[in-house]
């Protein structure tokens, strides 16, 4: 079994949580979903951050608190590492979905992972947030796969099981 690694990106709200659900809930292969800034979350909620919270003051915080990060030690780089390197350990995931904003940083992990892909998905409906370096740079990266969510949840769940079960059709 051949495991697929994806960054996923997207401005918040375009649905990119919904799709990699869908793909885990829906496509019968395990999945593991996680975030560059998982690991930076919890470290804002000991700042006082309520760990729920979006709006353009709390995604700046986390945006801020990440690129500090990342310029002290690379910490998110370093947490997204380890996570790869439990995922391929593991006997039983066969799918990862990282959530990762910043082109550079995307590149970093293509660079370490050549075998990752990357997906941009885009919703029209949906305002682009650019109030903060994390969500301002969502567009400046060039994708290996775009899919638009312009449609119903029905919609997003097919299209995310089609995405994914083309990876598996010459396994069958």
């Amino acid at each position: 079994m051949n495991k697929l690694l994806f960054i996923i990106n997207g401005s918040g709200g375009t649905g990119k949580d919904s799709f990699c659900n869908f793909v885990r809930d829906y496509s019968g292969h395990d999945t593991f979903i996680i975030s560059s800034v998982d690991d930076i979350k919890e470290k804002a909620k000991t700042m006082g951050w309520d760990g729920v919270s979006k709006t353009e003051k709390d995604r700046k915080f986390l945006s801020d608190l990440k690129d500090l990060c990342t310029w002290y030690n690379d910490a998110p780089f370093n947490y997204i590492k380890g996570q790869i390197d439990y995922f391929y350990k593991s006997v039983l995931k066969e799918i990862m979905f990282i959530h990762v904003r910043e082109p550079q940083e995307i590149q970093k992990l293509k660079e370490a992972f050549p075998e990752l892909k990357t997906i941009l998905l885009t919703n029209e409906n949906v305002p682009n947030i650019t109030s903060n370096s994390g969500d301002a740079g969502v567009y400046d990266y060039k994708y290996d796969y775009y899919i638009k969510n312009d449609g119903t949840l029905e919609d997003l769940k097919a299209t995310a099981l089609k995405f994914i079960n083309r990876f598996y059709e010459d396994e069958d």
